[in-house]
């Protein structure tokens, strides 16, 4: 599969969320998950460590958009940010969806074999090779619409593709893997049915699917949105 490659502009940005997804999130989340979603203390740690890297200031380049409140363009803003953060989404989406196929060969003790036709082995390793080709097709959605948005091309329907692509991809891997694991699959010791809870919300914000197919369905035709609806 190929890695994909942050883009310039949002590396900053990513560095830091991913260093707060992994010394704040991912500790605490089981914990509240098992404590009946009672709020957990360690969000204020979370909300230190942004003021802190806001004060040190992550520099003009990290920002998306404009550091001025322009009002007269504060609807075309919101929109051209989603152009920017819809692929972040997708590669989010993308990684959820790699890990759980991961894992999923790991618990059924199924190694990768390229040599061979995936169709003359079970239907279990068919089905892993199908899953796969969906991800890969959505991770090449997400490089392109993150390659676009790094060199300040106009990606507004690649962002909503490689978001609506990624988006069903996961829900749809995540499931399917906690299904073929069986009882291991639902079992709270194992990540795979905390993936498959996770990947909803990676389909539902920065624009449902709904959302996306009525975008992408404007650009392709050249309406807008009053006329299309």
């Amino acid at each position: 599969m190929t890695d994909l490659e942050v883009p310039k502009r949002l590396r900053p940005l990513l560095e830091q969320a991913h260093a707060i997804a992994v010394n704040v999130f991912r500790p605490i989340s089981r914990k509240y998950d098992l404590a009946e979603h009672v709020y957990p203390k360690e969000l204020d740690l979370l909300s230190a460590i942004i003021d802190g890297a806001n004060a040190g200031g992550a520099g003009a380049s990290a920002i998306l958009g404009s550091p001025e409140i322009e009002t007269d363009k504060s609807f075309a803003g919101a929109m051209k940010t989603f152009d920017n953060t819809r692929p972040v989404v997708a590669a989010t989406a993308c990684g959820v969806a790699r890990a759980a196929l991961e894992r999923t060969r790991e618990v059924l003790g199924l190694g990768r074999d390229d040599s061979r036709s995936p169709w003359l082995g079970t239907h279990v390793e068919a089905e892993l090779v199908r899953m796969g080709a969906e991800l890969d097709a959505a991770r090449l959605f997400t490089l392109n619409a993150a390659w676009m948005a790094d060199n300040r091309i106009p990606n507004s329907l690649q962002a909503s593709m490689a978001k609506a692509k990624a988006g069903r991809t996961v829900t749809e891997i995540t499931s399917r893997c906690v299904e073929l694991c069986g009882a291991a699959g639902y079992a709270e010791t194992d990540l795979l049915e905390k993936w498959a809870r996770d990947a909803k919300i990676l389909d539902i914000f920065e624009g449902t699917q709904q959302i996306q197919m009525l975008v992408v369905t404007r650009r392709v035709l050249g309406k807008s949105s009053a006329e299309l609806r």
